[in-house]
């Protein structure tokens, strides 16, 4: 599985990713920290990613795509400073829905 971890996230998420075995690269390391959010949108398309954010323009624009496709983990509830509690948070729903994920089955589960 590969992620794109958003700019509103800390590269600590994606770095635990990446411990944990998964494919995890943040914005910054492709120098997209200051892009529209569409582009990084589009970057996850092109890379065949999972987008990891607070933000929810990334849903608003998977809903006008007119695709299930990309994938999306939209982390809610203030996890935006706290790095440790996203970053746990991220690891149980990957444990949680890691076969849902690959099959890109969509989930409605809020954390």
């Amino acid at each position: 599985m590969k992620f794109l971890v958003d700019n509103a996230l800390s590269p600590f998420v994606a770095e635990k990713l990446r411990e944990a075995g998964y494919d995890a690269v943040h914005v910054r390391e492709y120098r997209m920290q200051g892009v529209k959010d569409k582009e990084i949108f589009l970057q996850t398309i092109q890379e065949r990613r999972v987008n990891v954010s607070v933000d929810t323009d990334f849903g608003n624009l998977l809903a006008g795509w007119g695709s299930g496709e990309p994938s999306i983990i939209l982390f809610r509830k203030g996890v935006r400073k706290a790095t440790g509690k996203a970053s746990r948070a991220a690891f149980g729903s990957l444990k949680a829905d890691r076969g849902r994920l690959e099959r890109r089955e969509h989930s409605n589960q809020w954390c």
